[in-house]
């Protein structure tokens, strides 16, 4: 399966539009220099899954961390649920197979400087 798993789901999640105003990040959250507090993030990480064997489906679980700005709690917020809508809206997908959300909206979790973390975690199942 090339490329992984996660890196399929950047390009889902990109192309979904969804986190359009969000720095898209992989495995760690970095704050940038130039970001004064306001800046949202979005960081996707891979989180385990089943064994993998050719010719049997497979599930991979993925993390998207939403990290918000300095204060900044209700769009985050919104744009959490929009995502978890959309995908259950939209389970199946050729690049994907099939994902659901696995937690519903879970509990924030605030950073010494106050931002909001939401951590979304999703489960894909996929065969070849």
């Amino acid at each position: 399966m090339t490329p992984s798993m996660h890196e399929r789901f950047k390009q889902w999640i990109t192309e979904s539009g969804l986190i359009a105003g969000y720095k898209l990040q992989m495995y760690q959250w970095r704050q940038l220099t130039s970001d004064k507090g306001t800046q949202r993030y979005a960081v996707i990480q891979p989180n385990g899954g089943t064994p993998v064997r050719n010719d049997l489906g497979s599930e991979f679980y993925i993390l998207l961390m939403i990290v918000a700005g300095q204060n900044d709690i209700e769009q985050p917020a919104l744009d959490a649920q929009a995502i978890i809508n959309f995908t259950q809206a939209n389970p199946f997908d050729d690049c994907l197979g099939y994902i659901e959300n696995m937690d519903a909206t879970p509990t924030p979790v605030f950073t010494e400087e106050n931002r909001m973390v939401l951590r979304l975690q999703f489960r894909i199942v996929y065969g070849e």
